[in-house]
């Protein structure tokens, strides 16, 4: 049986979430566009680096959302992993190539080869990163997504009690490395490009520990974007996971391309900029 302790607690945590969703929700319908690009990049000093960007393997795509997704979206939930690669690597060639020449790999005459050839060779390792907030422009005010799921986090260690605070300051970030460094050469003359940006891996993740509503479907849920930038000489520039909460009970492909593959890209664009 339930004691009357657990069951006050139970109904407290309950109302400050309802509380914090419900003000999430109102303050979600302004801010749906994606995020500008940061102008305050010098497009002039960057315009003639060309960067080649490879998309995500197959393989390490990892979902637990696909079913809601794919229900929502009226699209074969096999298939939802190929909308959201071509959808980011789109997103990514739009902003990334305001300041750099970009080029699709996937959109080349060769894609399918080559990629047979660059998956073959890459090895995978997973390392830990310090978890770093992204970055924000003087009078920026936070995303109210971010506010909303902060604000979660936030209530329930107030109740229950922060026991993960070092874990949740690190978190798992996937690195690539290669068999051969002859491929960085091969692609860099190949697509005449001074760096290579790999997606390394790309997740949507669905914490049911913190279910907001099981029955309506909300929960706490990150998409998480690994990558690696590295250049023609064979270095490795930038590596990071950029992680994005995002609104759990949004499940249509298009809107959750819409609200957050803008900012994963700008928070890309911002870690290759000042690291290359």
């Amino acid at each position: 049986m339930i004691s009357g302790t657990s069951q006050n607690r139970t109904r407290l945590i309950f109302s400050l979430i309802v509380l914090l969703f419900v003000g999430f929700q109102a303050k979600a319908q302004s801010s749906l566009e994606a995020a500008p690009v940061d102008t305050t990049i010098n497009k002039d000093s960057t315009q003639q680096l060309s960067i080649l960007i490879v998309p995500f393997n197959p393989a390490m795509y990892f979902s637990d959302a696909d079913k809601d997704i794919s229900e929502q979206s009226n699209v074969d939930q096999t298939k939802v992993k190929d909308k959201f690669s071509g959808s980011l690597e789109s997103t990514l060639n739009e902003h990334i190539g305001l300041y750099y020449d970009t080029k699709s790999i996937s959109k080349q005459p060769d894609a399918v080869d080559d990629l047979d050839i660059i998956f073959g060779s890459i090895n995978y390792k997973a390392e830990t990163k310090q978890k770093e907030e992204a970055p924000k422009e003087e009078g920026e005010e936070e995303s109210s997504a971010k506010k909303f799921f902060k604000g979660l986090k936030k209530t329930m260690n107030s109740v229950v009690g922060d026991t993960t605070q070092k874990a949740e300051n690190t978190e798992s970030y996937m690195n690539i490395s290669f068999d051969d460094n002859r491929l960085i050469k091969f692609l860099t003359e190949k697509y005449k490009s001074e760096y290579v940006l790999f997606i390394n891996q790309f997740e949507v993740k669905t914490d049911y520990e913190n279910c907001i509503d099981l029955q309506l479907r909300k929960y706490y849920r990150e998409i998480k974007v690994h990558y690696t930038l590295v250049s023609k000489d064979g270095k490795q520039v930038s590596g990071n996971v950029i992680t994005l909460p995002y609104h759990s009970n949004e499940n249509k492909v298009e809107n959750i391309v819409k609200e957050n593959f803008g900012e994963v890209s700008n928070q890309i664009l911002n870690k290759i900029y000042k690291q290359k």
